[in-house]
Parts: structure tokens; sequence; C-alpha cells
């Protein structure tokens, strides 16, 4: 079963949210062993499942591969975990058959939502290197979509360095993947506040949605934890929040999802 927020909401949890879930829980000896035995299984399964997205792909989406291996030259992601997060996004795809997406941050997953929602994509990239090289992994995929590169804007917010898109936030989209922008201070700022423990600064592209009340049916984020820290507080009204297994199991929390690597928001309607 998916984790909903409201399990979430035990005071247990709480000290994990506001922490960007990099606070580790205290275990006693027993827990200690039932969590390694719990991990272990996890751990196994994860494995399991990311042969068998790799195989979904290979005989499934074959271009996705053969995109995925290019990608991953010169500084592109790498990781056999890369299988199963796109196995994922098939998942959320297929499940809310979304009628507009709008992807923050450019990848194998635009190829991915390109190929499954032909002419629903809008893409943002800040990087014009990782923009042409897109173009050139993607080819004849790129008419399906509108690429848009769009400058990183960062700034002060409720007391906290957060950065954003420059676009437009006032269009409604479907489905919303947030995958950037890129989110380590700029050296120039480094000495601004940043409330994430780790010093990530937080995407706040899915709130300026909302300051224009614009509420997206589906918010899938990939890892982030500072921005899914500040969603949770904003979004718990509206949305049914799905958290990533990752973040519970880092701070030895014994509750997992079927969702390794993102967070899901479900509008609530």
């Amino acid at each position: 079963m998916l984790i909903d927020k409201k399990e979430l909401a035990n005071q247990e949890y709480d000290d994990l949210i506001q922490s960007s879930f990099t606070k580790i829980k205290s275990l006693s000896p027993q827990e200690k062993r039932k969590f390694k035995l719990f991990y272990l299984k996890y751990l196994i399964k994860r494995e399991s499942l990311i042969r068998k997205a790799f195989l979904y792909f290979l005989f499934r989406y074959p271009s996705i591969v053969t995109m995925q291996i290019k990608a991953r030259q010169d500084g592109g992601l790498s990781g056999k975990y890369q299988w199963l997060r796109l196995a994922e996004l098939v998942w959320c795809l297929k499940r809310f058959k979304p009628t507009s997406i709008v992807e923050m941050g450019s990848g194998t997953s635009t190829a991915l939502f390109s190929k499954m929602c032909p002419h629903k994509l809008t893409t943002l990239e800040e990087s014009e290197y990782w923009k042409d090289r897109l173009l050139d992994n993607i080819k004849d995929l790129s008419k399906q979509m509108n690429l848009i590169r769009a400058d990183r804007v960062v700034e002060m917010n409720n007391e906290e360095l957060v950065c954003y898109y420059d676009f437009d936030h006032t269009q409604y989209y479907d489905f919303v993947y947030v995958d950037g922008p890129h989110t380590i201070p700029p050296e120039e700022i480094k000495n601004s506040v940043v409330k994430d423990p780790v010093g990530y600064v937080p995407c706040i592209d899915v709130e300026l949605f909302w300051d224009n009340n614009i509420f997206p049916r589906v918010i899938i984020i990939d890892g982030k934890r500072a921005t899914v820290r500040r969603l949770i507080d904003r979004g718990k009204q509206n949305y049914n929040i799905y958290l990533k297994s990752d973040f519970l199991i880092n701070c030895h929390a014994m509750n997992f999802s079927d969702f390794s690597y993102h967070t899901m928001m479900i509008r609530k309607d």
C-alpha cells in the first residue's frame, strides 16, 4: 500500500519532516535487529524490481535504453536505480493518464513522457548545454514536446533560500514532475539562510502554481527532500501525500511505501 499523509501525521514523523528527512531516529537493540531484517528484505525486493524494470524497457522501449546509456556519457546520471525510477514514472502515466505535463528538469524521463504522452509535454531546462544534448539524444521525439530553456532564479522566500524556473506559473498543468532546478546554493550566496541540514535549496515552482490558485491533479517529486518538506507543510490540506520510502529508511523509520524514488501528491477532489 502507498503511505497516505494521514499515516505520516503521527508525532513520531514530525521531526523527520522538519529536518527534511535527515534526522536519524534512535533505535533500541531490539528495534535495530528488526530494522536490519526489514531493510534487507527491502533491498532484495528493490534489486528484483530493478532487474524487472530494465528488462521491461529493454523489450518494451528499447530506444529508451539506448537514450539512457547515451545520457550517461560525459557526466549524465548513471546507476541501475534509473531503471526503477523510470518504471515508477510508467506506472504513474498509465495510472493517471495526464492531459498535460510540465517537467521541471530534462533527461531520459523527457523521452519517456514524449513517447507515452505525445504532444502533451512541456519540459524546462536551465542549461543550454544539457538542452542541446537532450535534443541530440531524443532526435525526432523533440517534435512531440515543447522544450523551454528557462533560467533558474534563486532568492529568499519565507526566510529561506529557494529556487525556481523563470517561466509562466499561471498556466494549468494536469501532471507536474519536479526534477529541477539544480538545488545547490550558488557560490556567491552560500551564506544565505539554508534550512536543509545537508544544504540543499528547495524548489518552489509548485508553490508558485498554488499561489496563482492553480492546483495540478498529480505532482511527482524526484528526491528533493527540502522541496518535499515545504510541499508537505503547504499542501497537506489539498493533497494526499505518498512519501518515497528512502526518506523514511534513511531515518530508520520502519514504514515503507511502494515508491523508492518519488514522492507523490494526488489532489483531493
